[in-house]
């Protein structure tokens, strides 16, 4: 009982908070301006992401810390955590995507300026619409067998993987999957892990 009552006190206090500082600290873009976005990161269009997040930066920011280059470090990071997974959803092999999102947010924490980190946004927002225009045409290139191969290859990089647990994962026989991986990638089964793990 006494529990509830010390939850039942600080979310009192917040939703308080929250009311009288409303304007200066809880102001968001419009969920369906941020789904527009999300969705052309999704679908690889380049100039409607850029345009879509140009209108949603003429609106102001939430306030996210005290310091502004923290907050709008803070606001970054969230949104790129929504852009990785857009990616994921447009086709981009997880791995890729988490690697491209820890090399980005280690970037904003490198940011020492409010323009420094309004060009990252832009910078981190063409890199995943890019990753996803690339996924798109490894796609278009290969078999549907090779694609989901290739996928799973990156979603279990630091997995120990064999010739024949990725042909079951793509139900082909070892010795075919073999030679059609070799035929539309261009290398072995075996080179591609390889090389796909030396550059994680």
């Amino acid at each position: 009982m006494k529990q509830t009552s010390i939850s039942n006190s600080i979310i009192e206090r917040y939703l308080s908070y929250r009311v009288e500082h409303q304007r200066e600290y809880f102001l968001h873009p419009p969920y369906m301006m941020e789904k527009q976005l999300l969705n052309a990161v999704k679908e690889g269009r380049m100039e409607e992401a850029v345009s879509i997040l140009e209108n949603i930066n003429t609106l102001e920011r939430a306030k996210l810390a005290e310091e502004p280059v923290r907050s709008l470090r803070n606001s970054l990071i969230c949104i790129c955590t929504l852009f990785t997974r857009a990616a994921i959803e447009g086709g981009v092999p997880p791995e890729t995507a988490f690697n491209v999102s820890d090399a980005h947010i280690l970037e904003i924490e490198r940011m020492e300026t409010l323009e420094q980190l309004f060009q990252l946004e832009y910078n981190m927002l063409r890199n995943f619409v890019e990753a996803v225009q690339q996924a798109r045409k490894q796609e278009c290139r290969y078999s549907h067998a090779i694609h989901m191969a290739v996928a799973y290859i990156h979603e279990n990089i630091l997995q120990v993987m064999t010739l024949e647990s990725l042909a079951k994962h793509v139900y082909l026989n070892p010795s075919y999957l073999s030679h059609l991986y070799k035929k539309e990638v261009g290398v072995s089964v075996t080179d591609y892990i390889n090389n796909s793990t030396f550059a994680d």
